[in-house]
């Protein structure tokens, strides 16, 4: 049933005007704005974001403002977990799924961007890349 709900809002998001899938490996970091932790929080805390990742798969995901994250990706199926804003970053500690293991402290690997036209931009700290583009749908 996610997976049927997965296809239906990514046929949306192919439909609805504005929003298009773009090569994240060609995005301008110069045209971006950094968030600041409070402005991740404001961003995201009660929002579901839906988007793609680099490879063109959906995801679609939920942060509740009490820290819970709730996920899904034709990847990896549903993700739960915890989360929390600290340095700028975006930090996770994510519950075992069939191809990840439980992670037992917070990772902090997320900057997330903007281009102030409710389009949100995630960069890897690690992998210094753009994988993830969402909207803010709620």
């Amino acid at each position: 049933m996610k997976k049927l709900l997965g296809i239906v809002v990514l046929g949306l998001l192919l439909c609805t005007p504005g929003i298009a899938f773009e090569d994240l490996s060609n995005t301008d970091i110069n045209k971006l704005r950094k968030l600041k932790s409070y402005e991740i929080k404001t961003a995201l805390s009660n929002k579901k974001i839906v988007g793609y990742f680099d490879d063109g798969n959906y995801f679609e995901e939920t942060h509740s403002s009490q820290g819970d994250y709730l996920g899904y990706s034709i990847s990896e199926g549903e993700i739960i977990g915890k989360w929390k804003v600290n340095d700028n970053k975006l930090c996770y500690k994510l519950q075992k799924t069939e191809i990840r293991e439980e992670e037992t402290e917070f990772q902090c690997t997320v900057y997330v961007y903007t281009n102030n036209k409710k389009a949100y931009y995630f960069f890897d700290v690690n992998n210094k890349v753009f994988y993830a583009k969402g909207y803010a749908v709620r």
